[in-house]
């Protein structure tokens, strides 16, 4: 059964919040070594970053309120 309290998906919250920091940071010092001088360049990479960050985000959620059972698939809410 996966369940949100098990070991193996609090390890992979954690991971994806690691993940999700991680991608932010480097997009900050991006910009700190001048990386993105030009407007559009930095619209577009920021849209792409929020974009990673919100299904990061929905997938995080998820993982917390949805279990499967692995012996008949069955899916349920929290």
């Amino acid at each position: 059964m996966r369940v949100p309290w098990e070991p193996a998906a609090i390890r992979g919250r954690k991971r994806m919040a690691k993940g999700i920091t991680l991608l932010w940071l480097t997009f900050i010092a991006w910009i700190a070594l001048g990386g993105a001088n030009s407007g559009p360049v930095l619209a577009a990479v920021l849209s792409v970053y929020a974009l990673v960050t919100l299904a990061g985000g929905v997938v995080f959620y998820r993982r917390m309120y949805r279990c499967r059972c692995i012996d008949c698939n069955l899916r349920w809410r929290i």
